[in-house]
């Protein structure tokens, strides 16, 4: 057996764990958008306290309230104290996508007027819902991450059997 053998054994494992754990990180990117995406559909309309450099959700105007409970009720949440719910439309429009390449998750809306809502202006207090979500989530996922990176790098993935050859023609060392 020759050092170069070893070598491509060696390459062959690393790139086994590589290509594993990039399978397994992704599907967990797709399970963690999804998590922190219905967490944020469910903040929509509920007062939101706070969490990390994000202030809790300070109370609707007098005038907000009057305006809304002049409309009908939103989509039966009832009540004109729901805070960046009156059509549905932000809620509807959350989407994720998975960037499988750099294992990146981005989670956002297209609504334009959303990024005010995130950020607040000067008549009106921020109210994020972005970051928050993702804070109250990824917590629950960091276990999964870490085993997920440490089983790959551990050898345990989709690897059973690998064979190089031995010294003697047809003769194969299975491990």
């Amino acid at each position: 057996m020759t050092v170069t053998t070893l070598q491509n054994f060696a390459m062959y494992l690393a790139h086994q764990a590589q290509h594993n754990m990039q399978t397994q990180m992704h599907h967990l990117c797709h399970e963690l958008g999804h998590a922190v995406k219905l967490q944020a559909e469910s903040s929509i309309g509920t007062y939101q306290p706070g969490i990390g450099n994000f202030a809790a959700w300070a109370p609707l105007k007098q005038t907000t309230l009057d305006r809304k409970a002049r409309n009908k009720p939103p989509l039966g949440r009832g009540g004109p104290d729901t805070p960046l719910f009156a059509t549905g439309k932000f809620s509807q429009s959350i989407d994720i996508s998975v960037d499988k390449r750099l294992l990146a998750v981005h989670i956002g809306t297209n609504v334009p007027e959303i990024v005010w809502t995130e950020l607040g202006t000067a008549r009106m207090a921020p109210r994020a819902v972005f970051g928050p979500a993702a804070l109250r989530v990824a917590p629950k996922f960091l276990n999964r991450i870490g085993n997920g990176v440490a089983n790959s790098f551990c050898g345990i993935t989709n690897f059973n059997v690998y064979s190089w050859p031995q010294a003697g023609p047809g003769q194969n060392t299975v491990i």
